[in-house]
């Protein structure tokens, strides 16, 4: 058998083995996320309701929009706190969190008063000026830890993650001037305060890369 068409069948089965789970419980940009894993190829994409559900996936994707309460709500009314956390502690589940859905992953936020999933020791502040509230929309330069630039990514969030110690693990961005943690990258998380499936190539090649990891 030829050697270009043995890494092609290899590669087949690589990209379209994994299980993709898009967490749909009436919050989300869900259909987003559909097309961007279709963009890359992979087809084996499913929308998650139920806790059960979660079993036997390689990726859970928590989108973003929405409110901290509501989302929580209704994680917890489905039983699906419990089982996130579950196949994350003691599994191997991936998790890529946007937006609202990084919010979620840590301890609490100051959108709302329900506990959130704490599988990161953190808290989400108000983004202020004054004492104004404040949002940041538009596209924003992203870099690692390191300072080395990551791309170009589109945001739109009114909080901001607060005492997060381990801070070699994330990405930041600024807000006038000031250094802010844009997401959390590792092997098994891929958190963004931006949205990565509104941000055009730089987004695909972040949640490409991330992937491949």
């Amino acid at each position: 058998m030829c050697l270009w068409y043995s890494l092609f069948i290899v590669s087949f089965l690589i990209v379209y083995i994994v299980k993709i789970g898009i967490l749909s419980i009436g919050y989300g940009n869900v259909a987003a996320f559909e097309d961007i894993f279709n963009d890359l190829g992979h087809i084996n994409v499913l929308q998650i309701t139920q806790a059960e559900e979660i079993n036997g996936l390689d990726i859970l994707v928590l989108p973003g929009v929405g409110k901290f309460d509501t989302a929580m709500k209704e994680l917890n009314a489905r039983g699906l706190s419990s089982k996130i956390k579950e196949a994350f502690t003691y599994g191997n589940l991936r998790v890529l969190g946007v937006c609202l859905g990084m919010q979620l992953l840590f301890n609490s936020s100051e959108e709302g008063t329900e506990k959130g999933l704490g599988l990161l020791k953190g808290q989400f502040k108000r983004i202020e000026t004054r004492g104004i509230g404040q949002i940041n929309m538009g596209w924003r330069n992203v870099y690692s830890h390191e300072g080395n630039g990551i791309g170009k990514f589109y945001f739109i969030h009114s909080y901001y993650l607060s005492d997060f110690e381990n801070c070699e693990i994330c990405m930041k961005s600024k807000i006038e001037g000031v250094d802010f943690v844009a997401g959390i990258y590792t092997k098994r998380l891929l958190l963004t305060q931006f949205h990565p499936e509104k941000s055009s190539h730089f987004g695909e090649c972040l949640i490409q890369k991330w992937l491949d990891e």
